[in-house]
């Protein structure tokens, strides 16, 4: 290890005297003379190369024998390549080097697509990466370890209130599918699920591995956290539409004075838009949901103005958790029939109120 520190340093020097070089050659610059003289490039010059002499080293560093390093300062369990190998070396990065991630992540490149493992490699993509193909060395802690062993209580603990978050997200977006259909979204899984798990925190009457994010959402800071949710992440009510509303406690929805041509951000193509209620139903457990939706109530894009109340048949009866939404869509009329847009992109499904009955 003190070796690997001296031979940072010792590329550091090079760079650092390389730099002097450059910066007496940049002092003499007639221009650098209107801006302040030899003193202030030598400075600014020094500066910046010294900075630069460190990053080189610290990338050689990385080349060659990093992986002591990250053994030392790694936590969790990942792969990164160095020098065109792929070693274990300890997780993800501490917090002030996550921006040193790209730079030494392991990734597949060539014409060669693997996916699944292979040799004790795992082999997988990510979507926030571009696609990238991606190595990790497969874990080596099993099952039995990981239920048994006392340094992995706090592990269990999260997975069962993971696991209760998932079912009580799964829950909300099987019972609203019939409206989700028209804002799909492949990322609204996960975006729910970070919300239910901030929620959790909420419950303050049970102990940790029981917490449920239905306790937490009956406080209002629980409910608070959940309202105005984007079920389609690339639509946002607020941007969409920008005219105002008013609800009601019977579950309706007033637009008034709406002008579509004026306050709707609508897609190319679009000649109609659709508005759309739901009230949702679900179990504060996740086991069941019943969903009652308005219906839909469809004007012009012009700049006719006009007023839309919204309100679902019935609510839906049952205790637990309400959930109330509301659904823009975007049609295109041809030959006098309405056709919803192959891109779906633009269509909003926005979590109104959340409410305990």
């Amino acid at each position: 290890m003190l070796l690997s520190i001296s031979y940072c340093l010792f590329l550091s020097d090079c760079v650092f005297q390389l730099s002097s070089s450059l910066t007496f050659a940049l002092a003499k610059s007639p221009r650098r003379k209107e801006r302040g003289g030899h003193f202030a490039c030598w400075g600014e010059t020094y500066f910046l190369f010294f900075i630069l002499g460190w990053w080189v080293a610290w990338l050689v560093f990385l080349g060659n024998q990093g992986s002591q390093f990250w053994e030392l300062m790694g936590t969790n369990e990942d792969i990164r390549v160095l020098t065109g190998q792929v070693a274990e070396v300890g997780t993800v990065l501490p917090p002030y080097l996550c921006f040193l991630k790209p730079i030494i992540m392991a990734q597949l490149k060539g014409p060669l697509q693997l996916s699944g493992t292979v040799g004790g490699l795992i082999f997988y993509k990510r979507k926030d990466m571009k696609g990238a193909t991606l190595v990790k060395q497969q874990n080596t802690l099993t099952k039995q370890r990981i239920l048994t062993d006392p340094a992995f209580q706090r592990t269990r603990e999260n997975y069962q209130e993971f696991g209760r978050l998932n079912t009580l997200g799964a829950c909300i977006r099987h019972g609203a599918a019939a409206l989700l259909q028209c804002a799909p979204d492949p990322t609204v899984t996960t975006r729910l699920v970070s919300v239910l798990s901030k929620i959790r925190h909420c419950d303050q009457e049970h102990e940790r591995g029981q917490r449920t994010a239905g306790e937490g959402l009956r406080t209002e800071e629980g409910r608070q956290l959940l309202r105005g949710f984007e079920f389609n992440g690339k639509s946002a009510l607020g941007l969409v539409l920008r005219c105002p509303f008013t609800l009601q406690e019977d579950y309706t929805l007033l637009l008034q004075g709406l002008v579509p041509a004026q306050m709707l951000d609508c897609p190319a193509g679009a000649t109609h838009v659709g508005f759309r209620t739901g009230v949702l139903v679900v179990d504060a457990e996740g086991a069941a949901s019943q969903l009652q939706c308005s219906p839909m109530v469809s004007v012009g894009v012009d700049v006719e103005p006009a007023a839309i109340a919204l309100r679902p048949m019935e609510v839906p009866s049952g205790s637990g958790l309400l959930l109330w939404l509301v659904l823009v869509e975007f049609f295109q009329e041809t030959n006098g029939k309405r056709y919803p847009l192959y891109d779906r992109s633009h269509n909003v499904l926005h979590l109104l109120d959340v409410r305990c009955v």
